[in-house]
Formats: C-alpha cells, sequence, structure tokens
C-alpha cells in the first residue's frame, strides 16, 4: 500500500499539515520528530516547494491548538493555468486485512499583504496512486488562515 499526501496550487500561500493513522503504519505521522523523517518530498513536474521548504514548525492546523506541521509554500513554477505544487510521500506496509483510518487536517494562511490567491489549497490522499480523500479551502483575500479535514 502507498500512501502520499499531496497538494497542488495555482497561487503561492503558506500551507501546512498534520497526518495521523495507526502510529505503527505511518512513521512519524504527526511530525512528533520535529522532522521530515519518515517522508519523501516531491514536486509536481511545474510545482514548487519555496525556498528551503517543506519544514516542520508549530502550527494551529485544526483550529484547537498547535501541533507540529509540514510547512509548504507550493504553487506553479511558471504559471500556466494547471494545479501544480508538491507534497510527502511514504510507503506503508499493512501485515493484515482489515479497515484502516487515515486522517489528513491542514491548513493554509493567506498573504500577510492581501495578495488575492485563487486557489489556498487543495489536498489529497493518495492510496496506492488513487485518490481517496480531497477537500480544497477555495479562493483567498487576505492573511486569513482556513482550516480543513480529510
Amino acid at each position: 500500500m502507498r500512501l502520499r499526501y499531496a497538494s497542488s496550487l495555482v497561487a503561492v500561500p503558506v500551507l501546512l499539515v498534520s497526518l495521523s493513522a495507526r502510529a505503527d503504519l505511518v512513521t512519524n505521522g504527526s511530525f512528533d520528530s520535529g522532522t521530515l523523517a519518515g517522508w519523501t518530498v516531491y514536486t509536481t513536474p511545474n510545482g514548487s516547494n519555496g525556498a528551503g521548504l517543506p519544514t516542520v514548525v508549530p502550527f494551529n492546523t485544526t483550529g484547537s491548538g498547535s501541533s507540529n506541521a509540514a510547512e509548504f509554500n507550493v504553487g506553479e513554477a511558471s504559471l500556466d493555468g494547471t494545479q501544480q505544487g508538491g507534497g510527502l510521500s511514504q510507503t506503508i506496509m499493512v501485515a493484515t486485512s482489515g479497515t484502516y483510518i487515515l486522517t489528513e487536517s491542514f491548513a493554509s494562511q493567506g498573504d500577510a499583504n492581501g495578495e488575492i490567491n485563487s486557489d489556498a489549497g487543495t489536498f489529497s490522499i493518495l492510496i496506492n496512486g488513487s485518490t481517496v480523500a480531497s477537500d480544497s479551502l477555495g479562493a483567498f483575500s487576505s492573511a486569513e488562515i482556513g482550516r480543513a479535514h480529510v
């Protein structure tokens, strides 16, 4: 089973993600180590993760308090109108069949200067290359913070 966190954007907000599942399946799923240990960083063909990013920072992705989260500043490297960006992936192995629950909390913070962002973040969870959950935060026109959970 392959697990991938994917994010793709048209503009460039700050994105923060906290992913959780059974602790014995996902290595460093909540970024408790303060690093991206266990994760592979990727960018889409025309995407960008931002200089020096992703990294792990404290942020309130859920609205109920700060915790470690992966920080991105993703978007298109060259504006062509397609959804581009980057994300994290991790291969996990399950020993037994059954139902597994994987959740992702994410947030996007708009530009402090109030720059309009036509897509503050599209977040997806993929298993074996297929999207099993996805959500979009829509447009931002200020320094607002949008939060969601899949």
